[in-house]
């Protein structure tokens, strides 16, 4: 937490020159990229200045996306500690302690570019005192105040971790102190979560009677200066200092008056929201839908890479899965329980052959990865957080138990065409129905299965609801038009409740590996959210059974909290693509659905790279 910052001749000679000369540049990119097949990987490399030689062993390219990947991630924890309470990141770090490892590492790395640190100050004003002062650092990384001022004062370190025995570990909204002992509470970058007024309730608690409060914070991210003074004065201080002769932060004194007051006062607009960092891609996979016979055959014969996907799942499933997906019968594939995996290894077989042709791990090239519905399985393998063998597990023994769900029912699902900017009336009149059909009795299932976008929702359930459904919304002139999708269960909605039963069976094993083994974060269709834990993600793919897939609110979580800006979709179909194409226009979106974009592709970025990108 604090202390740790809040912080891509005659015609026919010259026709043959060309000729020449673009072979040799086409060579020229083989040799590069055969070099980086070549080299040992490495996923930590030292982090630098952008103009900064890669470490030995990997190649221009190599070590400037790992030098992305560990900024990507820093500024993903940082997001996260903004966005939750201060219980919520307690919790996530104590489950994790290597993600708080991870955030001061990033944050070293951006105190060594500032002109001056905050921290120096509130140490140099400390030595300057006479009389000894008990003193609580709250949010104090490595307690570096305490090891400086230690001696003089009695310093109370406090942090989500414990990194040495200075420090205790807690949420700094309720600290292990008697109330009215401290002399001076220290918050040095350290206003983080959404309930951080907390943190300030939890100050004036454990100062005594005039005590100080002194806050350094980066000047812009307070949104209004005024209004946050008032409400920090509201919890019982009044202003004593403002110093803002430095441009970056802004450090304000503050003297206890009294007790807090009821009521733990708004936190929400004071602080700006982390700062948005443009130009990071995320890797998207597609989802149920998307397979057709075939898929991914030319992958499968252009690099060896993506061939033992194919036999790895062959393997893991005991069954001839390559077969039938390169060769099969359409009508055996279209089965749930044969496409959902086959789908899973098709995808990871394109993400292996980019692998192949740039010498780059998946982490290394995307800041974030996301799936539709299915797909959530294969963003997880790109991560590194299930294994392929695993994940073609899961997902097979997900497909049977939803398959065996739907058995019984006459369902179906529908695609909506909506007018713009009508999804959340949508929901709304679907959830009416809903409520209609309960009361009446029936039986009658019909609801929201995916938000695919701005413009398009499915719906779910028995086929005389799910028209029931779309008759009102065309009639409430919500609904442009509707397509019925050719699946074997109605997905999404809670006719699969059956099915949560064997997927919570098969996740029971310890197959999710711990949050800090990924390569990067991947986003739950439930709440178009990163998975902040193992058992988060182990929990929330059980509900993704039965509940909406979020897919809109995933695109614009990355879009607009992380800026990506670049889309890689990969595996089968369009699908993924063109809903990212349509909602962000000006965006870059990759299809890399076959061997020529993927070569395309990895001499993009080979050139980046030799630009310095």
């Amino acid at each position: 937490m604090g202390h740790s910052g809040s912080v891509a001749g005659g015609s026919g000679s010259r026709v043959a020159k060309k000729a020449s000369q673009k072979a040799l540049k086409l060579e020229r990119v083989r040799e590069l990229l055969a070099a980086k097949r070549e080299a040992p990987k490495r996923r930590d490399p030292p982090q630098g200045a952008a103009t900064a030689k890669p470490p030995p062993g990997l190649s221009a390219l190599q070590g400037r996306m790992q030098q992305k990947l560990k900024g990507a991630r820093f500024r993903w924890i940082n997001e996260s500690m903004y966005t939750a309470t201060g219980d919520e990141t307690f919790r996530m770090v104590q489950a994790d302690p290597s993600i708080f490892a991870e955030y001061h590492e990033g944050f070293a790395a951006q105190v060594r570019k500032w002109p001056a640190n905050p921290l120096d100050g509130l140490i140099e004003d400390l030595r300057g005192r006479r009389r000894r002062l008990v003193v609580a650092d709250m949010g104090c990384g490595e307690a570096r105040l305490a090891a400086a001022v230690g001696a003089q004062h009695t310093v109370h370190s406090f942090d989500l971790v414990a990194h040495n025995d200075r420090i205790t570990a807690c949420n700094i909204a309720s600290v292990p102190l008697a109330g009215g002992t401290v002399d001076v509470a220290i918050f040095c970058l350290a206003l983080m979560g959404t309930d951080f007024i907390a943190f300030v309730r939890e100050a004036n608690r454990i100062l005594r009677a005039g005590g100080e409060m002194r806050i350094a914070e980066v000047a812009s991210r307070i949104a209004d200066m005024d209004a946050f003074v008032a409400a920090l004065e509201a919890q019982g201080f009044r202003l004593a200092r403002k110093d803002t002769r430095n441009k970056m932060f802004v450090m304000l004194d503050l003297t206890k008056t009294g007790p807090c007051g009821a009521g733990g006062g708004v936190a929400a607009g004071l602080l700006k929201p982390p700062q948005l960092y443009r130009h990071q891609r995320a890797v998207i996979f597609p989802g149920q839908g998307s397979q057709f016979v075939g898929m991914g055959r030319d992958l499968y014969e252009q690099f060896p890479a993506a061939r033992r996907v194919f036999e790895e799942a062959d393997e893991a499933l005991g069954l001839g899965l390559s077969r039938l997906v390169l060769g099969g019968d359409p009508g055996d594939l279209v089965r749930t329980e044969n496409a959902q995996p086959a789908i899973v290894a098709a995808s990871v077989a394109a993400l292996r052959a980019l692998e192949s042709a740039t010498g780059l791990a998946a982490g290394d090239m995307y800041s974030f990865a996301m799936g539709h519905s299915v797909g959530e399985y294969s963003a997880l393998i790109a991560a590194q957080a299930i294994s392929l063998a695993d994940g073609i597990r899961l997902v097979r023994a997900r497909g049977r138990a939803m398959q065996a769900a739907a058995r019984g029912h006459d369902h179906a699902m529908s695609a909506c065409i909506l007018r713009r900017a009508a999804v959340a009336d949508v929901v709304a009149d679907v959830e009416r129905v809903q409520r209609e059909l309960d009361a009446a009795g029936g039986g009658g299932v019909v609801q929201v299965a995916n938000i695919n976008s701005s413009s398009q929702v499915v719906l779910s359930g028995t086929r005389a609801a799910v028209d029931r459904a779309l008759a009102s919304l065309q009639q409430r002139r919500l609904a442009m038009r509707a397509v019925n999708l050719p699946v074997s269960a109605p997905f999404h909605c809670r006719l699969m409740r059956p099915a949560r039963a064997a997927l919570e069976a098969a996740l029971a094993a310890p197959v999710i590996r711990p949050r800090a083994a990924w390569a990067m974060p991947v986003v739950s269709n439930v709440t178009a959210r990163p998975h902040a834990s193992a058992d988060d993600a182990r929990r929330l793919l059980v509900d993704q059974i039965d509940r909406p897939v979020l897919w809109l609110q995933s695109m614009r979580h990355l879009k607009d909290i992380h800026g990506i800006s670049r889309w890689g979709a990969m595996g089968p179909g369009s699908v993924v693509g063109n809903l990212a194409s349509k909602e962000f226009a000006k965006d870059i979106v990759r299809r890399l659905t076959d061997a020529a974009a993927i070569r395309d592709f990895a001499a993009v970025l080979e050139r980046q790279a030799q630009r310095g990108y």
